[in-house]
């Protein structure tokens, strides 16, 4: 039995016919090890020669040799696989991994992909590649999953050539057939352009991204100027509030402390009054007990004496009334505080209003003048009336290249679109891309302040169709859900102009049917022929109008809504239509 510290190279157990690990291995006269059914078939298939021979050295036997099982290469290679040599070395291919195209039995994991063979090979089915010279201008990749799909479906060739015309993989054969007039490059040319303009285009976007991280870096030095200039006033003015708090707390405690004085000066005469009173009532007891004293007397000559003396000192003096004008110092007091409140509020509000006025319309100048608009053009004022009215906020658009679906065609300068379906035009996954609804997006979004643009619809042959509105960045791409087109979810709002509903004389074409769309609500408005459609956005009114633009501006329609998040102008084309972004002067 072999040693458990055996090291042996996996390739001495290899079979040189089946090129796997031996199964049932056994040894031919001249020394060579092979699979025993391998050898066995490789002998069934020379039986018509006479003479059976090594598959390595050539050597011939006759007649043919009696084979058996080897069993000390069996216990070694049973040895080689307990010990792990074959997962280290061999690992067979996941659910995950690229299988070799050439293993028989057990997949192994892909170590290479041929592009020219167009197959998956193992490390020990890549040998050949590696050692034959046969091989040497195959070119090697990682493994690649979808080697298989990289022939040409038509002529069954490899795609190794790139249509620049078409914007597709062809093969050889495709150039002398359909694509035969067409700009046809290899794959490695149409690399090393792609490559060139991805460079120019990472350089433009670097530079696109320091400059945007500079105006970060201004815009949050202007936050922290407006926090702490706010911070440095709010201190500041409530300061001055709470001075002018105390100079009226002060006033209150003048008009309170005399208050006070007049009270206790009336409570003090009162008081003395109540004493004199509380005195004249003692004494009125005592009269009166001596009156009770002398009514029962008998002796008639006493009576008449004192009674006559009683008389005389009877007299109790009258004691001051209670004299004040407190009430009406009181009411003076009232009147003189409501009249100063009053004063005190009306001076404050006329103040602060021409104050704040001022400070307003200055301010509204400068955000006029950041923003690059007049002074009458500012948010304050209602919304524009005529179109020179509305070119003023004119934004500059173009198609996000990203979004389109592959039946859209887009100009070179990203302001004209064409749908082309069936004709396709393969732009590459991303994740941004809607995949079935014939929608494309803007690059530019709005948030804030008030933006117009308008799209000329270009008729084909249903005359139009097309969708144009709005949506938050959010909305669905993926899928064939209602939610992924325009106004069908609470995302996003539009106007649908669908194509007429037949022909007049046979010649005249009868207004476009109009409706607007938004939570897959449609709302139907009267039938209108507009070519050119004017979009205006009021962000911090939350209103959307459509207007039909002629000689003037026709509203079509207008969404009232609550705007959180940045909006971008997004298109539904629909057959034969095109629609062109306009740069309204």
């Amino acid at each position: 039995m072999a040693s458990s510290n055996l090291r042996v190279s996996e390739e001495k157990l290899i079979c040189a016919i089946c090129l796997e690990v031996f199964r049932n291995p056994a040894t031919i006269p001249c020394g060579h090890n092979f699979c025993l059914d391998c050898i066995g078939r490789f002998w069934d298939q020379q039986f018509n020669v006479g003479a059976y021979s090594c598959p390595q050295c050539r050597e011939s036997f006759i007649p043919r040799p009696t084979l058996h099982r080897n069993t000390i290469v069996c216990d070694i290679v049973e040895d080689f696989l307990k010990s792990g040599a074959k997962l280290g070395l061999r690992p067979l291919a996941g659910p995950s991994d690229v299988p070799c195209d050439f293993c028989t039995d057990a997949k192994l994991k892909a170590a290479k992909s041929c592009l020219v063979c167009l197959a998956s090979y193992c490390e020990i089915h890549l040998k050949p590649h590696r050692e034959n010279a046969a091989f040497q201008d195959h070119p090697l990749t990682d493994p690649v999953q979808d080697i298989k799909e990289r022939k040409c479906k038509m002529h069954r060739k490899h795609l190794e050539l790139f249509c620049r015309t078409d914007k597709t993989f062809i093969c050889c054969v495709c150039t002398t057939s359909e694509h035969r007039k067409h700009e046809a490059v290899t794959l490695e040319e149409e690399v090393q352009s792609r490559k060139k303009e991805l460079r120019l285009t990472d350089f433009e976007m670097e530079k696109q991204l320091q400059k945007t991280l500079l105006e970060i870096g201004k815009l949050q030095q202007n936050v922290d100027s407006i926090t702490r200039s706010s911070q440095k006033v709010e201190s500041e003015i409530t300061n001055k509030f709470s001075a002018m708090t105390d100079a009226i707390e002060e006033a209150l405690k003048v008009v309170i402390g005399l208050i006070e004085r007049e009270e206790r000066a009336a409570l003090n005469q009162a008081d003395s009054i109540r004493a004199q009173l509380e005195q004249r009532c003692t004494k009125l007891r005592e009269k009166k007990l001596q009156l009770e004293i002398l009514a029962n007397k008998s002796d008639n000559f006493k009576f008449v004496q004192e009674s006559l003396y009683f008389s005389t000192a009877s007299q109790v003096p009258d004691v001051p009334q209670l004299k004040t004008d407190l009430h009406s110092k009181l009411a003076r007091a009232n009147d003189a505080a409501t009249e100063l409140s009053a004063q005190v509020k009306e001076c404050l509000h006329r103040a602060m209003k021409r104050k704040l006025k001022s400070t307003e319309t200055k301010g509204n100048e400068k955000a006029a003048r950041l923003l690059d608009v007049s002074p009458q053009a500012s948010l304050l004022l209602p919304e524009p009336k005529v179109r020179k009215d509305f070119v003023q906020y004119a934004m500059k658009l173009t198609f996000d290249p990203n979004t389109a679906n592959e039946y859209l065609r887009l100009s070179s300068r990203g302001q004209r679109v064409e749908h082309t379906y069936p004709k396709s035009w393969h732009y590459p996954e991303h994740p941004e891309r809607f995949d079935n609804c014939r929608q494309v997006m803007c690059l530019e979004s709005s948030y804030q302040g008030k933006c117009y643009w308008e799209v000329q619809l270009v008729e084909g042959l249903w005359g139009v169709w097309a969708d144009v509105g709005i949506t938050y960045k959010r909305m669905n791409r993926k899928g064939r859900e209602c939610t992924c087109y325009l106004g069908r979810n609470d995302v996003s709002w539009c106007l649908e102009i669908m194509p007429p509903s037949g022909l007049l004389n046979g010649l005249h074409r009868v207004p476009y049917s109009v409706s607007t769309w938004h939570n897959k609500v449609e709302s139907k408005l009267p039938d209108q022929a507009y070519n050119r459609i004017g979009i205006f956005l009021d962000y911090p009114a939350g209103t959307l109008s459509f207007y039909g633009v002629a000689g003037t501006m026709k509203l079509l329609h207008r969404f009232q809504a609550v705007f959180k998040e940045p909006l971008y102008p997004v298109f539904w084309i629909g057959s034969g239509t095109s629609l062109c972004i306009c740069q309204p002067k």
